[in-house]
């Protein structure tokens, strides 16, 4: 059976954040930022769509009315639409809590004087906040959405969102409540939170937000003991993935079904949801269902369309991806053996911090198998992938500090330290040096005690071996 992933790498592969980091990993806080505010400009865009078209409507009902054609009157009412600033839509939709209590006409007036009458980023804000304060739950959550993205020159201000998003929480706006049990979880704009994170998400799912349901079930799983299960969180991540929601989907298909982290593992599930993120450009989901493809598990065996799902994942920029792909070309599996174009992708790999991909390209260009021997290179991507736990990475690193070879000083205890540390995970190259007399002497002479190896095995997570 495949060794469980920890859950720390759960988050990392799902959101791309680290379970109880003091806050949110950077880059991915601003991917949510960035995809929030294309949510917004979506909204201005349609906005306007609809607003310009409710005023040509409007001005095609009264030029009937008076029994005359469209004039210059109307197109020049409708191409101002382009002079607004980027909050004018949004400005329309809010500005009397995204209803209108005039009917369509109320609208169209309205549109027309922001048209005509424009308001500044800050006349925006100061209109929302006193919307907000008035008891609008909108205006709570638009006013929220600006601090947090920054979008139409407003200043970002994590503070700001998180304030109000609790606001509009309470005021029982569900995507907000998500949003504050996300601010809370990573500490973004105030102090982590967990059992806030945990209530807020709860009840932005209770009141229909599928993202509230998806975030909920992630930070139910991610407290669970191994073995534990959880259906609720399982039923609530299904709920956000059926939705659409694509980091739920990738939970399913990549960790939850795959690995039976709160139920069962489920491969014909996995397979499904997998494949449900795939379709929507989420590399590393495509690179598991490739992994499923090649070797038949949860889905028919085909290892052409494994090959070609690889280098989907290769191209969408997923390292494991590359380095799968690269293995296939270094062993001729399913495509042309072709050591160079291996090597290739297994360096792309390393360089996007594929630790497997470091252990290997690092070794090869040591050894000079494939690519020209750049001993110092080598053991720059060795360390590397040493430092995120590659046995094979660990392992060499080991041998090369217990002898003193590659301009490393000889230490036996660092060096035994490591090919320890990479025994533990099961690689049996570890195990067997271990095991050498030079290597036992050296521990009995440092007062070193032996560690328990786990069973031996060949090789970790191969391609072409089916899971069991």
């Amino acid at each position: 059976m495949r060794a469980k992933r920890p859950m720390l790498a759960f988050w990392a592969i799902v959101l791309g954040v680290w379970t109880g980091a003091a806050q949110a990993d950077p880059a991915t806080d601003e991917r949510n930022r960035q995809a929030m505010m294309a949510s917004m400009r979506a909204q201005d865009a349609a906005n306007d769509r609809a607003a310009a078209d409710r005023a040509f409507q409007a001005g095609l009902a009264q030029q009937r009315s008076l029994g005359s054609s469209i004039g210059s009157s109307s197109s020049s009412s409708f191409g101002s639409g382009g002079m607004g600033t980027p909050l004018d839509g949004l400005a329309a939709a809010l500005s009397s809590g995204g209803q209108s209590s005039g009917g369509p006409q109320s609208v169209v007036d309205r549109r027309t004087y922001i048209i005509y009458q424009q308001e500044t980023s800050e006349q925006v804000v100061a209109r929302l906040f006193a919307e907000a304060e008035g008891g609008n739950p909108e205006s709570a959550w638009n006013l929220a959405r600006l601090y947090y993205t920054g979008y139409a020159g407003v200043p970002r201000d994590d503070a700001q969102a998180r304030r109000w998003f609790a606001t509009a929480g309470e005021r029982g706006h569900a995507e907000a409540l998500a949003n504050l049990g996300y601010f809370a979880h990573e500490g973004i704009g105030g102090p982590q939170d967990q059992a806030l994170a945990l209530d807020s998400t709860a009840r932005a799912a209770a009141a229909g937000s599928t993202y509230g349901a998806g975030l909920n079930g992630l930070y139910r799983l991610s407290g669970l003991a191994d073995g534990q299960l959880d259906p609720v969180a399982v039923a609530n991540l299904e709920r956000a993935a059926d939705a659409g929601e694509l980091f739920a989907q990738a939970a399913l298909g990549t960790i939850v079904y795959e690995l039976g982290v709160g139920t069962a593992e489920n491969w014909e599930r996995a397979a499904h949801y997998a494949r449900l993120a795939a379709d929507q450009g989420h590399g590393p989901s495509m690179t598991e269902l490739a992994r499923m493809m090649f070797v038949g598990r949860g889905v028919a065996q085909d290892q052409r369309e494994a090959v070609a799902m690889f280098r989907r994942a290769a191209e969408a920029g997923d390292p494991a991806g590359m380095s799968f792909l690269g293995q296939l070309y270094m062993t001729g599996q399913g495509v042309p053996n072709d050591v160079a174009a291996g090597l290739e992708l297994f360096r792309r790999a390393a360089d996007l911090g594929h630790p497997e991909a470091q252990g290997v390209y690092g070794l090869s260009l040591m050894l000079g198998q494939g690519v020209a021997e750049n001993v110092p290179e080598g053991l720059r991507y060795i360390r590397l992938g040493a430092a995120q736990n590659d046995p094979q990475a660990l392992t060499v690193l080991g041998k090369m500090t217990f002898v003193g070879e590659g301009g490393i000083t000889s230490d036996e205890r660092r060096g035994i330290e490591l090919l320890q540390a990479a025994a533990a995970l099961g690689y049996q190259d570890a195990i067997d040096t271990l095991d050498m007399d030079e290597v036992q002497d050296a521990m009995t002479r440092l007062g070193m005690t032996s560690t328990a190896a786990p069973a031996s095995r060949k090789s970790a997570d191969t391609v072409g071996k089916s899971k069991g």
